[in-house]
This record gives C-alpha cells, sequence and structure tokens, in this order.
C-alpha cells in the first residue's frame, strides 16, 4: 500500500522500469533510473545532515531534474518547499528564512539571483552547482550526486502524516503564508 508520495516512483519502477516516468524537451528518463537518482539524491542530502521533517528548497526552471529533486527530497523524509524562480529577492529570501531551509536544490543559472541574498539566507549548501564559488557555501554537482550509493538510504519512520512539503501564497494581503502538506494531503490530491 502507498502512503508517502515518494513509494509511488518506487512501486511504478518495479512495475515499469523502463517506461518513460518523466520528459522534457528532447531528454526522458524511466522509472527504474528515476528511483535509482533520487536514491542518490537521498543519500547525499542524508550525508548532509537533512534528517524527517528538514525543509529542502528547490529553486529551479522546468528541467529535468525538477521531479528528481522533489522526490529525493521525500525519500531523505524531508519536506520540499518549491519557491518560484522568477519571485524578487526579498520574497526568496523571506521563504528561506521563515522555513529554515540551509540546503537548495539549484541550477547555475540561477546563481546570479542567489548571490544577492546568499549572506542573509541562512543556506550552508547548494546543491546542482558543484564548483561554484561562493563563500562560505558548500556546493554539490549533479555529477557527484550520480557517482554517489544508488541503495535507498535508512530513514527513520516516515508516516502519511508527517510533512512532505509547503506551499506558498502570492501574499496579496501581507508577506507570503506557507501552506503545509503532508503525505496524506498530497496523495489525496
Amino acid at each position: 500500500m502507498i502512503y508517502l508520495l515518494s513509494q509511488m516512483i518506487d512501486q511504478s519502477a518495479v512495475s515499469y522500469p523502463a517506461r518513460q516516468a518523466f520528459r522534457f524537451q528532447e531528454q526522458s528518463i524511466t522509472y527504474a533510473e528515476l528511483s535509482r537518482a533520487t536514491n542518490q539524491l537521498a543519500g547525499t542530502l542524508r550525508d548532509l545532515g537533512v534528517a524527517r521533517g528538514d525543509r529542502v528548497g528547490v529553486f529551479m526552471n522546468k528541467s529535468l531534474e525538477m521531479p528528481l529533486a522533489v522526490h529525493g527530497i521525500l525519500k531523505a523524509g524531508a519536506a520540499y518547499v518549491p519557491i518560484d524562480p522568477a519571485a524578487p529577492a526579498n520574497r526568496l529570501q523571506y521563504i528561506l528564512q521563515d522555513c529554515g531551509i540551509r540546503i537548495l536544490i539549484t541550477q547555475k543559472s540561477k546563481l546570479k539571483r542567489l548571490a544577492a541574498i546568499i549572506d542573509m539566507s541562512g543556506l550552508e549548501c547548494l546543491i546542482g552547482v558543484g564548483g561554484a564559488s561562493l563563500p562560505a557555501i558548500f556546493t554539490v554537482s549533479w555529477e557527484d550526486i550520480h557517482k554517489a550509493s544508488d541503495e535507498a538510504p535508512k530513514v527513520g519512520p516516515v508516516t502519511e502524516m508527517d510533512l512532505a512539503y509547503i506551499m506558498y501564497t502570492s501574499g496579496s494581503t501581507g508577506e507570503p503564508k506557507g501552506i503545509m502538506h503532508t503525505h496524506h494531503s498530497g496523495l489525496s490530491y
């Protein structure tokens, strides 16, 4: 029985390993490849100290790495926080601080936007931008992640009532508000 969002990918990898899970432009990834890659990301996140209930930001344009980021975060027992790449810097900084995000999965094309707020954000690590020279920030490349073990990481008991993701409102009444969703609410949706 599926009670966690990440279990959907793993079950599909067993049932339909060669089927296309996601496609973006001319690239695609099968369920088996996605399951292995999300295990690698989840293991890397766990090695970086991510624990059950932690929040990890996703600051990316649409890409094939986006579903990998979301499901890898979930497999690590953490909750993902999607952050609009077009959001103003003050909103980005607010969300990072409000959620206590220490690790952000992003793209090299976003480094210029992040540089303006990085000192005040509380970020400790950027994933997806290995080799970037940012003061006091640890970076990890996708190449490094794909070299990691593809065994499912050991995660403590995660239940359907654990936090899966936080979606921020537009903030039309002032500051944006984070709406928290559990695995159960995500599966029900």
